[in-house]
């Protein structure tokens, strides 16, 4: 019983020091990590908090319109469908038939825009929302976008979290290992979409006479 107690010690104290601290701030540098956001004000007390980051090769301007639609009428999340969009996958084009993106459009996940620039921040956020350990949460997060070089954009993702209720430390450490599992998914499906829209598939021309017909198919035919 002892050496299970160890065990488990050991392991706490493994995931608190060494690997959360990486977990909260994948493919962030320490100073993205230490960065204040839009959104940031929203919630003065969180319990988590996380920054993501990913590079696209792609201006701010391939980029917007992914998140300017994103999670509205099934267009999906870009990530993960089977959790975040009913298993209807995430579209690999920009719509038309949705409106503009507008303060407080409600999302398919329940959380609705706060605050938006173009091109420069996404703010989305829900309050007092309830939980699956019975507790109620609120949530935010922050998209945003620098140029720290011509047609390239960085993408970070703050997520900020308050969590009420006897069970929410254990909710807590299994919210942020799934959160940042769909983060990291997200931000590569946004930055496949952004980049493919910027630098679309190259089909290589094969001449006419490359595709007639070779060997005992083309002698049958000489001979016919």
């Amino acid at each position: 019983m002892g050496w299970r107690k160890l065990t488990f010690g050991i392991s706490v104290a493994t995931y608190a020091l060494l690997i959360r601290p990486q977990l909260l701030r994948l493919g962030a540098s320490a100073q993205e990590a230490a960065t204040s956001y839009p959104g940031d004000s929203y919630l003065p007390q969180v319990h988590i908090e996380a920054t993501h980051a990913i590079s696209v090769a792609a201006p701010r301007s391939a980029v917007w319109p992914w998140l300017a639609q994103m999670g509205r009428e099934r267009t999906g999340f870009y990530g993960i469908d089977r959790l975040e969009n009913w298993r209807i996958p995430s579209v690999t084009y920009i719509r038309q038939d949705i409106p503009a993106l507008a303060l407080g459009t409600m999302l398919d996940n329940g959380l609705k825009v706060l605050d938006f620039v173009a091109e420069q921040y996404l703010v989305i956020g829900g309050f007092d929302m309830p939980n699956d350990l019975g507790g109620r949460s609120d949530i935010t997060y922050a998209y945003c976008l620098a140029s720290p070089e011509p047609d390239t954009t960085r993408l970070v993702i703050r997520m900020r979290t308050f969590t009420e209720g006897f069970a929410g430390w254990l909710y807590n450490r299994a919210f942020e290992v799934l959160d940042v599992w769909m983060m990291h998914a997200r931000l590569k499906g946004i930055r496949e979409r952004a980049e493919r829209m910027v630098h679309p598939i190259e089909y290589e021309t094969v001449p006419l006479a490359d595709l007639a017909p070779t060997g005992p198919i083309a002698s049958s035919e000489n001979r016919s």
